[in-house]
């Protein structure tokens, strides 16, 4: 029933935004790491706001999810995939001091999932984190009474009017194994929407870079 269901909210919502949302549209370069000195030559080019997501294997045995097994960094001009499930899932320190500092903005959606989840399995401390919902509710968007969240694939529908895939075969894959190009793919897909969602939400409030920069500080955690 609950598979039902969401079909037919996806098929919804294909039917309002029939133009599918592709990361390669605005031709940023793909990066996929699993070496320390590559994770570090790239986030020293990159600059921020930067989208920011996790993947992980959902079940690796019952009640229990796989560690973190890709994070997934970009800027307009780079989408990082970190696959740590290749790097024995040990966080490199170039990686935990960027996901540890301030300011180094990093957007999502249901990022305080995303910030937990990291707690539990690295024992850090993500700071500079912004909830995209927060930053929708800040620029008078609509569907946020109460604190409530919006799923990337509805602001990506609203800000850009576009459709946003999201294949369950894939989200719910193994992604501690090889990434296949459907992983890949939706992987960079999702971060960077992430940030192009970020950019119109600015653009049609009005908001400059500067301040859309001083927006996110306010929102950041």
């Amino acid at each position: 029933m609950k598979r039902e269901a969401e079909a037919a909210i996806q098929a919804e919502l294909r039917a309002k935004w029939p133009d599918q949302f592709n990361y390669t549209d605005y031709n940023p370069r793909l990066v996929l790491a699993t070496h320390d000195a590559v994770i570090e030559e790239e986030l020293g080019r990159m600059n921020g706001p930067f989208g920011f997501d996790l993947e992980w294997s959902p079940f690796v045995r019952p009640g229990a999810q796989g560690t973190t097994a890709l994070v997934q960094i970009c800027d307009r001009e780079t989408v990082l995939l970190v696959h740590l499930a290749q790097m024995d899932y040990e966080l490199p320190d170039v990686l935990r001091r960027f996901i540890e500092d301030e300011e180094m903005i990093k957007l999502g959606v249901h990022i305080n999932g995303d910030v937990h989840k990291l707690r539990r399995d690295f024992d850090i401390s993500p700071r500079g984190c912004v909830e995209i919902s927060d930053l929708h509710r800040r620029y008078g968007g609509v569907g946020t009474a109460g604190g409530r969240l919006i799923s990337l694939q509805r602001l990506v529908g609203h800000y850009l009017e576009l459709y946003l895939p999201k294949d369950d075969d894939v989200r719910m894959g193994r992604w501690s194994h090889d990434l296949s190009p459907a992983q890949i793919h939706y992987a960079a897909n999702d971060v960077y929407a992430s940030l192009m969602v970020v950019e119109r939400a600015a653009k049609a409030a009005g908001r400059t870079a500067e301040q859309l920069a001083q927006d996110l500080a306010a929102l950041a955690r």
